[in-house]
């Protein structure tokens, strides 16, 4: 899973006033601007009803 992950993050396109609120975001939360996007897909799959790797 972390291999496709990795690559599907190398491909998405965030616009830049969207990062920077992540970029600051992390840094308040002492994370990754990586883990803040990761958290909130898992969520969104979460309440779209469950994961869609299996």
């Amino acid at each position: 899973m972390a291999k496709r992950r990795d690559s599907v993050m190398k491909s998405l396109y965030i616009p830049v006033d969207l990062m920077n609120e992540l970029r600051k975001i992390a840094k308040e939360e002492e994370t990754s601007v990586n883990s803040l996007i990761v958290r909130a897909v898992e969520e969104y799959v979460k309440r779209r009803g469950g994961d869609r790797d299996g």
